[in-house]
């Protein structure tokens, strides 16, 4: 399982330092972005085997990163992690292909299970 990268584009430290030990404790590869920019610039972002994206992120947001992504053939399994659960994000991981949408503050299992499920570990 260990070859197995996970992507974390989260613009506040205190939040992507947190999920970064929490991949990481999964036995799980992780690297960090700070904003969608900096993934986008990065060719590691598209090895990677699921995203974690925060949607509230400066200039691009997360839900426009990963229409990019999709836009460039990305097809990378990816979940949503916001603090807000407005219907437009909802509605925006619908179109994107039925990402799943992790709010802020929820228990970390949810976020481990999750990226287990995608990516078909136990």
């Amino acid at each position: 399982m260990n070859s197995l990268t996970v992507c974390i584009v989260e613009d506040d430290l205190d939040v992507c330092e947190s999920l970064a030990a929490l991949v990481t404790a999964s036995g799980l590869i992780c690297h960090t972005f700070d904003s969608a920019e900096a993934l986008l610039r990065c060719e590691i972002g598209s090895r990677c085997q699921c995203l974690i994206i925060d949607v509230d992120l400066p200039e691009m947001n997360g839900i426009q990163l990963l229409s990019t992504l999709r836009q460039q053939g990305c097809t990378t399994p990816a979940i949503f992690y916001s603090g807000r659960r407005e219907g437009r994000i909802r509605a925006a991981a619908e179109l994107l292909g039925n990402v799943p949408f992790i709010a802020k503050g929820g228990p970390p299992d949810e976020i481990r299970d999750r990226l287990h499920e995608l990516l078909g570990v136990s």
